[in-house]
């Protein structure tokens, strides 16, 4: 190993240094636009998360039926939509029960909301996160006809 003149090493660090400025401000640059890009991801999840859109519009006279993620149906009147809740009210949902001997025969009937043990009131509050998508029902819809023939 050779051993280099103490000019030559001087000069080879004085050259590092000369370019050391340059190379910081590139590097400020680039840390500067990823922690920029970093916050402007931050915020657009937490604007999305803490206000989901708001959906379309309801009639709040005729029932609806709201489809939520965990794959229950309810069908009610809807009462109001925020940013991030529906709230709904007379409220029904489908019961399945076998019928027969075989347990493939299955009969769907219309439950109220109220009669189970605990007695909830017939008022809910869904968290808008959770609902898939509503649909409003035709007055001849089976469901209302059923709804309307137990309210008698």
């Amino acid at each position: 190993m050779a051993i280099l003149p103490h000019s030559f090493e001087q000069s080879q660090f004085q050259q590092k240094k000369q370019r050391s400025p340059a190379l910081k401000i590139l590097f400020s640059i680039v840390v500067l636009y990823a922690c920029a890009g970093l916050v402007w991801f931050g915020v657009f999840v937490y604007t999305r998360v803490s206000n989901p859109p708001v959906m379309a519009t309801y009639i709040p006279s005729e029932y609806q039926a709201v489809f939520l993620d965990n794959n229950q149906v309810y069908f009610g009147k809807i009462t109001a939509i925020t940013s991030t809740l529906l709230t709904i009210q007379d409220i029904y949902y489908l019961n399945t029960s076998a019928t027969g001997s075989s347990t493939s025969e299955k009969q769907l009937s219309l439950i109220k909301l109220g009669t189970e043990i605990h007695a909830p009131e017939d008022e809910m509050f869904i968290p808008l996160a959770h609902v898939l998508y509503y649909e409003n029902l035709q007055p001849t819809s089976r469901v209302v006809t059923a709804i309307e023939a137990q309210g008698k």
